[in-house]
């Protein structure tokens, strides 16, 4: 908002206008239509589907009808003889507070908007950056970084000119101008669909008549043919329904031919995931997915693991068909998951905690308040990220009650609750995948979970815990150091009976001795990382186990002061395997080097 204000009272001094400090009649309960969405026809598109994108769409609408606060008669005035040269906005631009008559805009050799000179300039000098930007060689990188900076920056500005007249808590919200703006886009995507689907026909001589799959905001997604139809005559016929539809709008508003998506599914309104094929026919395919869970941080890596992996093996640049391959995939994950197969760290899940969220029982804050009667000084406070587990526990145990941090999960070898993770994490995105694969939500279930490729697995907690249930109450037997059999011979003894006569000390000293030593260089390697990119200063994790037996004698902990970094987990896992190595060296008599 601070920036389009800049330019307005700039370009106002310029060409002598005052501007108001805010405009007056426009109130919180006053809203108005925003974009259309056309109703997807969803489905797993094996063949091409091209997409055809408006090229800086709402500032080119402002341009084209010269939309502004300068230019908007007011109410009655286009009704009067002398009333100027005007245009009347679609009659679905009315706002909920006036919807008794119809925005009208003075035409641009009356005059010339404000807001329409500002975007001017904003496209010209992206135009100019984009000129520049192609003439870099690949030897100017730093270059071109900057000029793709320079060009992405002048996009938003002038994208944001829209957004500023149609922010009600703004400076000057206008909700007739922001109105008529996405009124003249509804028209233009219903405009294009209805000029594709009437021109490429049968009929007209084409090889088959087309269709538009969907249709967001700015863009249409168009088939013009059968599975087998060629890449190559895709790219030709959308450079020509480019063409077409741009002559029907008025200037400077312009249709392009953006991509090819082979294959493409679509899943729902604003959901759709497809191998994107550029309009050079030399450029390698990119996935691209909107909507689907594999960026946010409330779902937890092994949803965004399981979907990334899932898609590449159905988005195939080959066109061959990946469904059983992918759908074998999921069940495989989902028996690594029941078998605690699966790296914890990749279950992890990640939320803010809120102001009011303590009142709540929700898993985030309850296992705030459980940290923070464990160590006020580490537990997390109003505003940070609270990362945890869900892990295994009684039948009618509520969600919140089984949320563990995950450093303290690890500490005390805590098993994790797999058929939670199943159904409430991996199942709905999953089966939105499959649903249009398998032909229908039940069939995707008994595909992806269903119990007739194997037996379901429960994996109980593990009986050896020392912090769960009669586990409080047991001392482990120590194992013999040759043949891992719980029967050493006493307590500190290293070998079992039968192991005992066979000589194998140095053996297994040695053994023990380089896994030690393995474990310390990677300790040290992970420390040295956290060095360099870690700013930071460190606060005490006292759940953490000690790295070494000097740091055990004065309790010292690993440290890090960021929750979220995925190297402490691999650091307190990396200490923890070390712990045994060095109680079995002890029993040996030898220092470990």
């Amino acid at each position: 908002a601070v920036k389009v204000q800049a330019q307005l009272l700039r370009e106002s001094g310029r060409r002598g206008f005052v501007l108001p400090s805010q405009r007056p009649g426009t109130g919180e309960e006053n809203s108005f239509e925003g974009a259309t969405v056309l109703e997807p026809r969803c489905g797993f598109y094996r063949g091409p589907v091209a997409v055809l994108d408006f090229a800086s769409l709402y500032p080119s609408i402002m341009l084209a009808h010269n939309l502004c606060y300068s230019t908007l008669l007011p109410g009655g005035a286009e009704q009067r003889p002398d009333a100027p040269a005007h245009a009347a906005a679609p009659a679905s631009a009315t706002s909920d507070g006036l919807a008794d008559r119809r925005a009208c805009f003075v035409e641009a050799p009356v005059r010339r908007g404000l807001l329409p000179s500002i975007l001017e300039q904003l496209l010209a000098a992206r135009k100019a950056a984009k000129k520049q930007l192609a003439a870099c060689t690949a030897s100017e990188a730093t270059r071109r970084k900057v000029l793709n900076g320079r060009q992405l920056a002048l996009k938003l500005s002038a994208n944001s000119v829209y957004g500023y007249t149609g922010a009600v808590n703004g400076p000057m919200p206008c909700l007739e101008l922001a109105g008529a703006v996405t009124a003249y886009g509804r028209e233009m995507i219903k405009a294009t669909r209805d000029k594709v689907q009437e021109h490429f026909t049968a009929a007209r001589g084409y090889a088959h008549d087309a269709e538009v799959a969907y249709g967001d905001t700015d863009s249409v997604m168009v088939r013009f043919g059968s599975e087998e139809f060629p890449i190559e005559e895709v790219r030709r016929l959308s450079k020509e329904a480019a063409e077409v539809c741009s002559a029907v709008f008025p200037a400077p508003v312009h249709l392009e031919f953006e991509k090819v998506y082979r294959p493409f599914l679509l899943m729902a309104k604003k959901r759709y995931a497809g191998l994107a094929w550029g309009t050079d026919s030399g450029a390698e395919p990119s996935m691209e997915t909107k909507g689907i869970e594999t960026v946010r941080r409330d779902w937890s890596d092994l949803v965004r693991q399981g979907l990334e992996r899932t898609l590449q093996l159905l988005l195939r640049k080959d066109g061959a068909d990946g469904s059983a391959e992918a759908i074998a995939y999921v069940r495989s994950l989902s028996d690594d998951l029941r078998q605690n197969k699966v790296d914890f760290r990749s279950l992890v899940i990640s939320k803010s905690l809120g102001r009011d969220e303590y009142a709540a029982k929700t898993p985030h804050s309850e296992l705030a308040q459980r940290m923070r009667k464990r160590d006020p000084a580490t537990a997390p406070s109003v505003g940070d990220r609270v990362s945890y587990l869900v892990l295994a526990g009684t039948a009618k145990a509520k969600v919140y009650e089984k949320a563990e941090d995950p450093l303290y999960a690890l500490e005390h070898e805590l098993p994790v609750d797999a058929e939670y993770y199943l159904e409430n994490q991996l199942k709905q995105p999953l089966v939105r995948v499959f649903e249009h694969v398998c032909g229908g939500v039940p069939k995707a279930e008994q595909a992806l979970f269903g119990a007739g490729g194997a037996q379901k697995v429960i994996v109980a907690a593990p009986a050896t815990s020392s912090s769960r249930g009669l586990g409080k109450f047991m001392k482990a037997r120590p194992k013999c150091l040759a043949c891992c059999a719980a029967s050493a011979a006493s307590e500190n003894a290293p070998f079992c009976a039968n192991c005992s006569p066979l000589g194998k000390e140095q053996e297994v000293t040695q053994t023990l001795v380089e896994r030690a030593n393995v474990l310390r260089e990677k300790l040290k390697e992970l420390r040295a990382h956290c060095a360099r990119h870690c700013s930071l200063p460190s606060d005490a994790f006292p759940e953490l186990p000690a790295d070494t037996e000097q740091e055990a004698a004065a309790a010292h902990r690993e440290e890090c002061a960021n929750v979220n970094c995925q190297v402490i987990f691999r650091r307190t896992r990396c200490a923890k395997e070390l712990a045994p190595v060095l109680e079995g060296l002890s029993r040996l008599g030898a220092s470990g080097g």
